[in-house]
C-alpha cells in the first residue's frame, strides 16, 4: 500500500513535457473545451440559468461542476503551461500569464476565499493562442 502511494506521489511530481508547442496546445484545447461546455450548460450565464434563475438544482450542479471539473481542469492546464513554458515566446507567455492569474483567482472564488468580484475574467486571447 505504501509503495502504491509513493508511486502515485512520484507520478504527480513528474513533469508533463511536450516536444512541440502544437502538441501542448492540442492537449490544453481539450480541457478548455470541456470547461467551456460546463460553463455553457450550468453557469449563471447559461441559457438554463437565465430561464430558471431560481432553480436550486441547477445552482447545486453548477457548484459541483466548478469544484469537480473546472478547477481540476484548470490546475492541469496550469501544470502543463508551467512544465512547458519554454515552448512559448515571451509575447505569448504574457498571454499565458493572464490565464494563470485567471485560474488562481477563479479557484480562490470557488473555494470561498473571496467573493466573485476578485475573479479575473477568462482571457479570450488565451483561447485564441491555444486554438491557433
Amino acid at each position: 500500500m505504501k509503495i502504491n502511494h509513493e508511486n502515485m506521489i512520484s507520478k504527480k511530481l513528474e513533469k508533463i513535457e511536450f516536444e512541440s508547442l502544437n502538441e501542448l496546445k492540442c492537449e490544453i484545447a481539450k480541457y478548455l473545451l470541456e470547461n467551456k461546455s460546463y460553463w455553457e450548460q450550468y453557469s449563471f450565464q447559461s441559457e438554463k440559468a437565465k430561464k430558471q434563475p431560481y432553480n436550486d438544482t441547477l445552482f447545486q450542479k453548477w457548484i459541483e461542476v466548478r469544484l469537480t471539473k473546472i478547477v481540476p481542469n484548470n490546475r492541469l492546464i496550469v501544470r502543463l503551461l508551467e512544465d512547458n513554458k519554454e515552448l512559448f515566446s515571451a509575447n505569448d507567455y504574457s498571454i499565458v500569464q493572464q490565464f494563470l492569474i485567471h485560474s488562481e483567482s477563479y479557484e480562490q472564488w470557488v473555494s470561498g476565499e473571496y467573493d466573485y468580484s476578485i475573479v479575473v475574467r477568462f482571457p479570450k486571447s488565451f483561447e485564441e493562442l491555444v486554438n491557433n
